[in-house]
């Protein structure tokens, strides 16, 4: 290897690659050096004051579940006691009559002992008509509420080091600057994790999309717990009820009275669930969980407002976590604005960001993926669990590439793909290449005597076929394929309304993807 096993500073690293031949030397890339050997410094030493704040936030962990476990067995007592005092209405017909007196004089403003006892049972007042708690589920409540029954308050972490924004044209250098921060980190920082910002965010989506699929009962009870409210004011508004001018409300006056009532209604639906915002539960789960103090993030890039929504509550939650966070990225923090809803929003989290990263411009002046003397395409051992012909397949990449090509051909095309023009090379080239790919693929899965044990999946190694592949929240698409084959057409790939979440899907099911029909730019 090139790297030492002591793992230096991010420096030395880069000078010794330097010396061996590896890297071109390039002073903004050194200029950048400073900075990744001070983070490089910081992060073990942060790392030591979150173990402490670690250890306190085990204790009040396992204090506050004394606190969930006992919410739920009083919610469990308040329903079965609800169970039970329906069971006696049922049987119990003068009972009835006189729960609805009791209902009757609530509506005109008197009182009974009986309501006012069952007011005072917070629990049974919170029931819904189907017998269960209306509300989120006891784990998903706020510190803030448990904090009112005696849960100490929750441990602050440390304030961390400040983060990294490396921002800059492609090729220039920023994502080589950050194996070398995290070659540098691997041996005294084991609490970290790098991924691609758009996977990031994904997971950050799927688990938003199963705590709001949880709170979908929830919201259903909200809505029928303020439904009450909104029949009675309809009654009130029909019943024509006399003004103090001796006027009498009319049809539109009614309406007007509903319609005021119904939005009362769902403000009042939306002001609760706000109160259980799920940034607190996705940061726990994605962060807070793993215990992760350094958090990178390569190509971070805003292309949705479902994104830049809830970007400042992330990024706050995650600082107020102790995480570190550096990224890389190739527009520079004002031209991130244009993403944002409007420019306070914007400028709130600029500021937020800002206090906790370093912002910093890596131009070397070259583009080092034209420099490069192998091919960059990179096929992991291990993209999916279909990529049993990588070895093979990555040779024949290579030889795809070696192929001398004619220089008007790969105009515009990076190196390191294979290319092929239809109007010079016709599609033979094309379909001898994914023929190699298909028997390649074939031959890898006969070693593996896939033919013998898992006959279906033999036939979908053999034959191109259409199939559907999901690609996350209960979607899918349509896709041609042969095992971990892909065949698309331009417009289907690129002129869809997909987003970065189902590419990132079709990269995880498919190591090899073949595209056809690319329009000329």
């Amino acid at each position: 290897s090139s790297f030492s096993s002591s793992s230096p500073k991010p420096s030395v690293l880069y000078e010794q690659l330097v010396k061996e031949g590896l890297l071109e030397p390039n002073q903004a890339q050194r200029a950048l050096m400073p900075k990744l050997d001070w983070l490089a410094a910081s992060l073990p030493r942060h790392q030591e004051a979150m173990q402490d704040h670690w250890n306190a936030l085990d204790r009040w962990s396992k204090e506050r579940e004394r606190y969930v476990e006992e919410e739920r067995q009083a919610r469990s007592h308040a329903e079965a006691k609800w169970r039970q005092e329906q069971e006696r209405l049922r049987r119990n017909p003068a009972l009835r009559a006189l729960k609805a007196v009791q209902l009757l004089a609530g509506r005109a403003g008197l009182s009974s002992k009986i309501s006012a006892e069952s007011a005072a049972d917070d629990y049974l007042s919170r029931i819904g008509p189907d017998g269960k708690i209306r509300g989120p589920r006891a784990e998903y409540l706020s510190d803030e509420y448990y904090e009112r029954k005696g849960l100490s308050n929750r441990p602050d972490a440390p304030d961390p080091p400040k983060g990294l924004y490396l921002f800059g044209g492609v090729g220039v250098g920023k994502s080589m600057m950050m194996d070398l921060l995290f070659k540098a980190t691997e041996g005294a920082l084991h609490n970290r994790r790098r991924v691609h910002f758009q996977s990031f965010m994904t997971e950050v989506f799927r688990e938003m999309h199963v705590y709001h699929s949880e709170l979908a009962e929830t919201i259903g009870g909200l809505r029928a717990k303020y439904a009450a409210d909104y029949m009675s004011a309809r009654e009130a508004a029909e019943e024509e009820e006399t003004l103090e001018g001796g006027d009498t409300l009319s049809h539109r006056g009614r309406q007007v009275v509903v319609s005021a009532t119904g939005r009362a209604r769902e403000r009042r639906i939306a002001s609760e669930i706000r109160s259980w915002h799920p940034l607190r539960y996705v940061s726990e789960r994605l962060v807070g969980e793993r215990k992760l103090l350094f958090l990178s993030f390569d190509e971070f890039q805003l292309n949705d407002v479902a994104t830049t929504a809830i970007l400042r509550g992330l990024f706050q939650r995650l600082f107020d976590m102790g995480v570190v966070i550096v990224a890389t990225g190739n527009r520079t923090p004002a031209d991130l604005e244009k993403f944002f809803h409007s420019r306070d929003d914007f400028k709130g989290f600029l500021s937020l960001w800002e206090d906790w990263c370093e912002f910093a411009c890596l131009e070397s002046g070259v583009d080092f993926r034209y420099r490069q003397r192998n091919s960059p395409v990179s096929l992991s051992d291990s993209l999916s669990p279909l990529s049993t012909c990588s070895h093979k397949a990555r040779r024949i990449v290579e030889e795809l590439l070696s192929r001398p090509e004619d220089s008007q051909n790969r105009i515009g095309v990076p190196k390191g793909f294979p290319f092929f023009n239809s109007k010079l090379d016709g599609n033979s080239r094309m379909e001898e290449s994914l023929e190699k790919l298909i028997k390649a693929q074939r031959e890898t899965a006969q070693l593996s005597e896939v033919e013998r044990e898992e006959p279906a999946e033999w036939d979908n190694l053999c034959s191109i076929t259409v199939s559907e592949v999901g690609v996350g929240f209960g979607r899918s698409m349509q896709v041609m394929r042969c095992g971990g084959i892909a065949l698309f057409d331009f417009d289907q790939l690129c002129g869809s309304a997909l987003g970065p979440s189902d590419y990132i899907a079709l990269s995880e099911e498919f190591h090899t993807v073949v595209i056809k029909g690319i329009r000329q730019m």
